[in-house]
């Protein structure tokens, strides 16, 4: 919230006046930024029960005349204008697509927002890194094999399906980190809403490679000076973490190159999130050349 606060506040010339559009409102936190800043109108949107509390909220702090809160969903919801100047939400979700309301995004850029409209934030830049981190990964393996001492070990290939939100430390690493790609949601089309980039990951020390590591960093690029939200390992804590997809062990010397390509995509239900990760390691102590399909589940 703090860069969201910054990116709006500090560039009130960039709110004065305008018609703004809050997706998933919520709380109407975003929206109070918005009308403090200056703006003329505000319209937070939200589909849930929560709306009745955020409009008590904005009467409390006397913005009832600037902002409306609709309980809807943005794909239903009438406006009552035509065209908005800015849009702002809360859209990135855990690996910037799972639990998002990108697509959403995207529909009301597409019948709202004017020719050269703000969206904040804009660009999702998504990084991946190699990761040490066998004990955990036993744990959550071997565990399965006497649960109150019965065999359950064919619920292992399961579990390491699923892949784990949680933090990591930079300490764990055994490469560099590397740029995937950028989603920019001022350009993104519906039918572009993926990840689908190639990888090569130099390992940094003799190690063993136990599982892969996504994370992204979020841009305000309309700001008169870029403000940025990271989730990495290397920033502060935040509610996203970072996404650990557990691959097989793979013994890596200094230099040695991990390559593979990591693509992901909403499942049916655009809820879900569906990954494959292709790897391959030729090193001096390990040979693998291999996929593995992962899914995040609403």
């Amino acid at each position: 919230m703090k860069a969201f606060q910054n990116a709006i506040m500090r560039n009130k010339h960039l709110f004065k006046d305008k018609i703004v559009l809050d997706v998933g409102s919520g709380t109407g936190i975003l929206s109070l930024f918005a009308a403090k800043a200056g703006a003329k109108k505000v319209f937070a949107v939200e589909c849930t029960e929560i709306c009745s509390l955020s409009r008590q909220i904005v009467a409390a702090n006397h913005y009832e005349n600037v902002i409306e809160v609709l309980k809807a969903k943005v794909e239903d919801v009438e406006l009552p204008v035509e065209k908005v100047d800015i849009i702002i939400s809360s859209w990135l979700g855990y690996m910037v697509l799972y639990d998002s309301l990108i697509s959403s995004v995207i529909f009301a850029r597409d019948k709202w927002l004017i020719p050269g409209g703000l969206i904040f934030p804009d660009k999702a830049y998504l990084y991946i890194v190699g990761l040490e981190d066998g004990n955990y990964k036993a744990q959550k393996t071997t565990w399965w094999n006497n649960v109150y001492s019965y065999n359950m070990g064919n619920i292992k290939e399961h579990v390491v399906r699923e892949p784990l939100i949680d933090t990591v430390t930079t300490s764990a690493y055994v490469s560099d980190p590397y740029f995937l790609m950028v989603l920019d949601i001022t350009t993104l089309k519906q039918d572009e809403i993926f990840v689908n980039a190639p990888f090569e990951l130099i390992a940094n020390h003799n190690d063993t490679c136990h599982a892969l590591v996504l994370y992204f960093d979020i841009e305000f690029s309309h700001c008169h000076k870029s403000i940025w939200f990271r989730t990495g390992p290397e920033a502060s804590w935040t509610h996203y973490k970072q996404t650990v997809f557990y691959v097989d062990d793979m013994a890596i010397n200094e230099g040695e190159k991990i390559t593979g390509n990591f693509a992901c995509k909403f499942g049916s239900n655009r809820r879900d999130v569906d990954i494959t990760i292709d790897y391959e390691l030729h090193g001096k102590r390990c040979q693998i050349n291999k996929t593995q399909n992962f899914c995040l589940k609403s």
